[in-house]
């Protein structure tokens, strides 16, 4: 066995140990293992490993190592779970003896099952985020929608409020109607107590007319102070409409602008 190759299969234990996840390192001249150091799962069975480790296991077709050796380029390539159990990164690198002359290589796997479980987590809290974002824009749909409505509530308010103002003037009108009726009445009953006998029919009618000017002064005054409640309560609703309308917020850009960076 060359010296060089000596001492990696000397420290190879060494250089598993170094690595940051589960790793395995295997050792080669050009035709078979020399040595394999296995990972707690990336790992051979125990007689495959037995053979490694006993120079007695040609390099598989295939193998990042076998690869290397054979091109003389330092190979690297990502090994499936199927493998395994878990997704995994190998590093070949052909070794070479102080005259240039390939003598083997060297072979490492490392485990990316943390990476693999990182790009879920980031993949789930995108997710999330993203359903995050459509609750918010929900909500703020839905003060845009309210606001509208307030809007509407508003105009409305006001339209009453004017209509209430117009009231006024017909409730004018009628209230002088009622005046000059029972006016009316009060002469046309003087006229018929001076006519006697021959005016008492006359007088059923005036005493009539009086009867109906009053009902409708006292329906006038019902109707005003109803509608000066109405007015009151308006103007009420108006002052809090103002100032308890709502402020609807932009809606916030999409998810694609804001996810996790963590990329696998």
């Amino acid at each position: 066995m060359h010296e060089k190759l000596q001492k990696l299969v000397d420290v190879a234990e060494i250089i598993r140990e170094l690595m940051p996840a589960d790793a395995m390192v295997g050792v080669t001249d050009t035709e078979k293992f020399l040595r394999y150091v296995p990972g707690r799962k990336l790992c051979f069975p125990p007689d495959v490993v037995k053979a490694l480790n006993e120079q007695r296991f040609p390099l598989p077709e295939g193998d990042v190592i076998t690869r290397a050796v054979r091109s003389g380029k330092r190979v690297v390539d990502k090994v499936s779970a199927n493998v395994f159990g878990v997704e995994f990164k190998a590093v070949g690198l052909p070794i070479f003896d102080e005259n240039g002359r390939l003598i083997g290589g060297l072979g490492v796997g490392i485990s990316l099952e943390t990476e693999v479980k990182l790009v879920e987590m980031s993949n789930g809290l995108s997710e999330t985020s993203g359903q995050m974002l459509n609750a918010i824009n929900e909500m703020a749909g839905s003060a845009q929608d309210i606001a509208a409505v307030f809007s509407e509530v508003v105009k409305s308010s006001r339209y009453v409020a004017e209509a209430i103002g117009k009231t006024d003037d017909i409730l004018r009108f009628v209230s002088e109607v009622s005046s000059s009726a029972n006016l009316l009445g009060l002469n046309a009953s003087i006229e018929a107590a001076r006519a006697g006998e021959h005016g008492r029919g006359f007088s059923v009618v005036a005493a009539e007319i009086r009867k109906m000017a009053d009902n409708s002064e006292q329906a006038v005054k019902e109707i005003k102070d109803i509608l000066v409640q109405i007015r009151t309560e308006t103007q009420a609703m108006l002052k809090k409409s103002v100032i308890r309308r709502p402020v609807s917020r932009d809606r916030l850009p999409p998810p694609s602008s804001w996810q996790p960076v963590c990329r696998r």
